[in-house]
């Protein structure tokens, strides 16, 4: 129901509402057609959700603060081989960790992502490093 001047259309589905009802005869009741043309709004299709694609963004900026155990409780984990998700547990344990200079783990996967040496993590997860990648990357 709208403000109006000199109409003022109220419209319902099935039934009028119990308030109105009481006030029927002051109404006239009509088809919609009635007071307006029938319009065709011609078809068109919705671009790709942007909202979907910002859930599934913000979902891999959460998925990159986890340590790998808790990675692999995720939807973005279902299909990870299985070699990976044991170097996911193994080197992304929740703690920084070093031994003979070099980085051997690190505290969440954003750590060994944005590690500076990434020669050191491609050698640490081996033969998984690419898809270890291309989890986050694409």
């Amino acid at each position: 129901m709208t403000r109006a001047k000199r109409e003022l259309i109220i419209s319902y589905s099935l039934d009028k509402s119990k308030f109105i009802q009481p006030w029927s005869d002051w109404f006239v009741q009509a088809d919609w057609s009635e007071h307006s043309p029938t319009q065709v709004i011609a078809e068109f299709t919705l671009r790709t959700s942007t909202t979907a694609r910002f859930e599934e963004f913000y979902e891999n900026q959460l998925c990159v603060d986890l340590t790998g155990k808790e990675f692999l409780y995720t939807k973005k984990a279902i299909g990870v081989p299985v070699d990976l998700q044991d170097k996911l547990v193994e080197l992304i344990a929740g703690i920084d960790k070093a031994s003979d200079k070099k980085q051997v783990g690190w505290r969440n996967i954003r750590h060994a992502l944005e590690f500076r040496d990434q020669h050191s993590v491609e050698n640490l997860f081996g033969k998984d490093y690419q898809q270890f990648r291309k989890l986050f990357y694409g």
